[in-house]
């Protein structure tokens, strides 16, 4: 009987026309772990040789595969992408590696899946957050414009003042400063992302402090 194996490639170089896949696969959540390496040459894979070609190394690109002992080792015999390609007495001699890889692949595809699934929550978030921000920011340039200030300072006062931070949450905040050794909380202060960005379009200067701005916490994450 011929042994089935299935691996994931590790590399192909393709000036050279070979590379190496992993013999040992281990599927631990969304990603392959390999162990053992197995050399194959593009003539075993011709077939192949666009995909390999294209293929990212981060990309799990998989192969069933047999192979044969050559004096400088174990080589990839035959391979195949898909397996209602493996002949039928191979597939037939390799029942139970097969169903055993088999749900191992539906376990990995189900946590890719949500990885994925994950992924677009998080982007769409990032999105919607990016999207409130730039609103309030435009919204504050606008207000703020109107009352005459000359110093960032005033506008940090007029914000507290008018506890404007409930109408800009995710854009003010408590931001950690610091001069020297000396470091202290500066409230409703502005993302110092932005500030630069603000102070231009309402052209204020600051107070001539050596001090520089450290970690910022906005309002709206302390209220989630």
């Amino acid at each position: 009987m011929q042994q089935l194996k299935f691996g994931k490639i590790k590399n192909y170089k393709d000036d050279r026309g070979f590379g190496f896949i992993f013999s040992e696969c281990k599927f631990i959540h969304d990603v392959i772990m390999g162990s053992k390496e197995v050399f194959f040459h593009i003539k075993q894979a011709k077939q192949f040789e666009s995909v390999l070609k294209t293929t990212k190394p981060q990309e799990d690109l998989c192969f069933w595969f047999i192979t044969v002992t050559t004096r400088k080792g174990e080589a990839v015999r035959q391979m195949w992408s898909k397996l209602s390609d493996i002949p039928q007495d191979i597939r037939e001699g390799n029942v139970e590696f097969i169903n055993q890889v088999a749900e191992n692949i539906k376990t990995y595809e189900a946590a890719k899946a949500e990885k994925r699934a994950r992924a677009a929550v998080q982007q769409e978030a990032l999105r919607k957050a990016r999207e409130t921000r730039d609103s309030e920011l435009n919204a504050l340039i606008v207000d703020a414009r109107s009352q005459g200030f000359s110093t960032s300072g005033q506008l940090s006062a007029w914000i507290r003042a008018n506890k404007l931070w409930t109408t800009y949450p995710t854009l003010t905040g408590d931001l950690t400063m610091h001069d020297g050794e000396e470091s202290w909380n500066f409230g409703a202060a502005i993302d110092p992302q932005y500030y630069k960005q603000v102070c231009q379009a309402l052209g204020l200067h600051n107070a001539g402090s050596n001090a520089r701005a450290g970690t910022f916490r906005s309002y709206a994450s302390m209220e989630s």
